[in-house]
């Protein structure tokens, strides 16, 4: 897992292509403006746009992905996002359509980052988490871009 300020990206330089166009994509003046849903941007590049409030912790189950990273950038507002290392094929018998699988527990001890505006946090697959968990100091409607990025 990565965590930084988009305003740091250039550190990531080292990165394959996919994920430069996905930073790329994030430093662009209207992400505020964007409508939710899907936009597409490269090749096993795209983005998920979304408006939510954010919820407690047990209401939401890990997901792991297999095909896809996570770059899961904040817009507005702010929200914890749990990660915690797993073995991807412990849950791939649990995946749903797409590259998902969600599950109650992970199997191992879980780490609790903190998303704030203007800030991402690269999830690999191997990395279970639970994204969009109230951080109990933001109340509102948090706007925020997944962008998907095939490795």
């Amino acid at each position: 897992m990565i965590k930084d300020h988009i305003s740091n990206a250039a550190r990531y330089a080292g990165l394959p292509e996919g994920f430069q166009q996905a930073l790329s994509f994030l430093q662009r003046d209207d992400l505020g403006s964007l409508e939710c849903g899907r936009v597409d941007i490269a090749e096993g590049v795209f983005a998920n746009i979304a408006s939510y409030e954010p919820v407690p912790q047990d209401r939401k189950q890990y997901e792991q992905h297999f095909e896809y990273a996570d770059v899961q950038f904040v817009v507005e507002g702010s929200e914890f996002l749990i990660e915690a290392p797993c073995n991807p094929d412990d849950h791939r018998d649990q995946a749903l359509e797409g590259d998902c699988a969600l599950c109650d527990d992970p199997g191992s001890v879980p780490s609790i980052v903190h998303l704030q505006e203007g800030t991402f946090v690269i999830v690999w697959p191997g990395e279970a988490h639970k994204p969009g968990l109230s951080d109990g100091l933001f109340s509102g409607t948090v706007k925020k871009v997944v962008v998907k990025v095939r490795v």
